[in-house]
């Protein structure tokens, strides 16, 4: 008799995988399909007891075109992305909150769609999208309240120059909420490729974005002296990363803008 993994293994359970709605287990109106997070290993575990469940996200085909706030895992809640059916790209939504948690014990009624796949890169950029809402850096409330008025204006930049942008950085001090009369000094990090920051014309106008952001970030009274600053990522050294705190993955759109992008 094989064992529940070569059962598993047999059907073609991987992470990935799409499941169709319509069955029992996943009726949800509006959603197309179900894609499995796990990580393949768990998907196909013998040990039901320590790994009861598949986790699986729902998705919808999209009308409209996507949002480029809600792509690239830019917002923690929601995500625009593409997959392909029946060999061609289309558009879709999920939300972390949709998230299911199916009994793997229970695969006899789960079956898999075959006419839509998810491309390898979309289902890497999934899995980052999904842990990055637990590891992404938690800020203090006085500073979120302090950056949210000249943040609307940064994201419009970020936003205008994000092929030129391949990740932010901030330093923050303190990483806690403020004492009476205290300050914060907060330095950003506009990091670009080497092969973007050696075009002339493209580190001129990186440097002319580093110093419009820095004179909206010196419009805040709790901030001292704030820096932006641009850098290639072949100069920065692990020793000097472990100085600042991830700002592109930041669930910058809690403020206000969330609203804009629904």
């Amino acid at each position: 008799m094989a064992s529940l993994r070569d059962t598993l293994i047999e059907i073609g359970w991987r992470q990935g995988v799409i499941l169709d709605p319509r069955e029992g287990l996943l009726e949800q109106a509006g959603a197309h399909g179900f894609i499995v997070l796990n990580q393949t290993c768990d998907c196909i575990s013998e040990d039901i007891v320590n790994e009861p469940c598949f986790e699986v996200l729902p998705f919808e085909k999209m009308i409209d075109t996507p949002d480029p706030m809600l792509i690239n895992g830019r917002n923690a809640r929601r995500i625009h992305f593409q997959l392909e059916e029946n060999g061609s790209p289309i558009w879709v939504s999920s939300r972390i909150a949709d998230i299911r948690f199916v009994p793997r014990n229970a695969y006899v009624e789960l079956a898999f769609l075959t006419f839509f796949s998810l491309p390898v890169k979309t289902l890497e950029g999934l899995i980052l999208w999904r842990t990055a809402r637990y590891l992404r850096p938690a800020f203090p409330d006085d500073f979120e309240r302090a950056l949210a008025k000249p943040l609307k204006k940064i994201g419009k930049i970020f936003k205008k120059n994000e092929n030129l942008i391949e990740q932010i950085l901030i330093g923050l001090e303190p990483k806690t909420e403020l004492e009476e009369d205290d300050y914060y000094e907060v330095s950003m990090k506009l990091m670009a490729k080497p092969e973007v920051y050696a075009n002339s014309e493209n580190a001129r106008q990186l440097e002319q974005i580093s110093q419009e952001i820095q004179s909206h970030l010196s419009t805040v009274e709790v901030f001292y002296s704030p820096r932006c600053s641009v850098q290639s990522l072949a100069e920065m050294s692990l020793w000097e990363r472990e100085d600042y705190l991830e700002f592109s993955r930041y669930d910058y759109l809690s403020f206000d803008e969330e609203q804009e992008s629904s």
